[in-house]
């Protein structure tokens, strides 16, 4: 019982205290669909915890991050903070797997031990990043895009039912969304907010962070317009600078500060092996052959004639996705060949096909890569959007100015 009180009082806050700050700040349609998204959350947090306990037996990474949390929860009562730090934990490290039972344990700590509660804050949390991915994105685009972008991704199934549990996954979403937030600004990237970003992502998953510091550095660096411009040439110094220090804290962290090209592919290939278990597990590429087929894997598996059980879902989903990006290839298409001309689509673009190519070194089982690919989902998304800068109107509105100003055509 206390553990659906818990869940309940936490569910009416968030639907309170979102739809009064909708109606605040977000147009009346674009606060429509947050509401409904905001209830889709609960949905995935309840619809996730059952497929846990009814098709996997219980058997999760969300019910050990949860026991261990609420370890930790009692530590934080007693004023231990030793294991945000490492001290004491198995590994000794206070990053990745660990970061994420120490979250867990502070969330614990403020909701009680009701695990349908921990569910719904880690929903909550990548939802709140999917907000800003969608904010971010009107800011470039406008506010008639942002409404299309937000319906796609506020209420898209993967996104909110993958996220809705204890994990990586609903942090990784908020670490993205504080990152793309950040970076797209007003008028100029807010790097301390981007720094914040990176920070939260590294902390998850170091090797994700250098992607994402490389996304950055790639925005910055490839935007047309004049690269003799102060502030296009001290963001690309800022971008270098932390793309240089994701890279060195990342292969450190994961143990490879020293090792070669030769040293990082055997990594990706026994991380592959790893999760080559269960009946989803499919069969590993080897050689060049395997860097085209990654991004399949990510983009478009599993394919529905190799789907069994929930993964069929995912199969149908996914299959549903390219179909619509099909139909809209007329307008899809003109975005792609546009991607430099704003930074939502620079960095957007590159962020996903590194994210593709090294999930897709990684990963060899099905369940896993349908949840890993929720952190790429709503940059994919801007497929079936479909808006080119200034496409909606001939005058030039506030967005429009920001992404002019980041091309370096305003202020040369």
């Amino acid at each position: 019982m206390a553990d659906w009180l818990s869940f309940v009082v936490l569910g009416v806050l968030a639907m309170a205290g979102g739809g009064l700050w909708a109606q605040r700040v977000l147009p009346p349609k674009l606060a429509g669909v947050l509401i409904i998204g905001l209830g889709l959350r609960l949905i995935g947090s309840m619809a996730r915890l059952g497929v846990l306990d009814e098709i996997y037996s219980g058997l999760g990474d969300s019910k050990m991050y949860f026991e261990i949390g609420r370890g930790y929860a009692d530590q934080i009562r007693s004023l231990d903070f030793g294991f945000m730090l490492g001290e004491g934990t198995m590994s000794g490290q206070w990053w990745g797997t660990e970061f994420v039972r120490s979250v867990t344990g502070v969330v614990i700590f403020f909701t009680g031990e009701s695990i349908r509660a921990g569910f719904l804050v880690f929903s909550l949390f990548a939802f709140a990043g999917l907000v800003l991915c969608v904010r971010a994105f009107g800011r470039v685009f406008g506010e008639e895009a942002e409404l299309k972008f937000a319906r796609w991704v506020w209420l898209w199934p993967s996104l909110w039912f993958w996220p809705s549990s204890i994990g990586k996954e609903a942090l990784m979403l908020l670490a993205s969304g504080v990152t793309i937030w950040g970076y797209i600004g007003k008028g100029s990237p807010r790097w301390p907010i981007v720094l914040a970003g990176l920070l939260l992502t590294g902390a998850i998953r170091p090797h994700v962070a250098t992607v994402t510091a490389g996304a950055l550095l790639a925005a910055e660096s490839l935007g047309s317009g004049s690269l003799l411009n102060w502030r296009r040439i001290t963001g690309i110094l800022i971008a270098a600078a932390l793309a240089v220090y994701s890279v060195r804290t990342g292969l450190n962290q994961m143990g490879l500060g020293d090792a070669d090209l030769e040293g990082v592919q055997e990594h990706f290939e026994f991380r592959a092996g790893q999760t080559e278990q269960g009946g989803s597990r499919i069969a590993t590429t080897s050689g060049w052959a395997s860097i085209p087929m990654a991004f399949i894997t990510i983009l478009a598996r599993p394919f529905l004639w190799e789907a069994r059980g929930i993964a069929l879902l995912s199969a149908l989903e996914i299959t549903a996705f390219w179909v619509i990006v099909w139909r809209k290839r007329s307008t899809a298409w003109p975005f792609l060949k546009n991607w430099r001309h704003d930074p939502f689509s620079r960095f957007g673009l590159v962020f996903t096909l590194g994210i593709s190519l090294m999930y897709g070194l990684a990963f060899a089982n099905l369940g896993i890569i349908a949840r890993q690919r929720a952190v790429i989902l709503p940059f994919l998304m801007t497929l079936v959007t479909g808006h080119l800068l200034g496409a909606e109107s001939s005058s030039e509105s506030a967005p429009t100015r920001v992404a002019v100003n980041r091309l370096g055509k305003v202020g040369a």
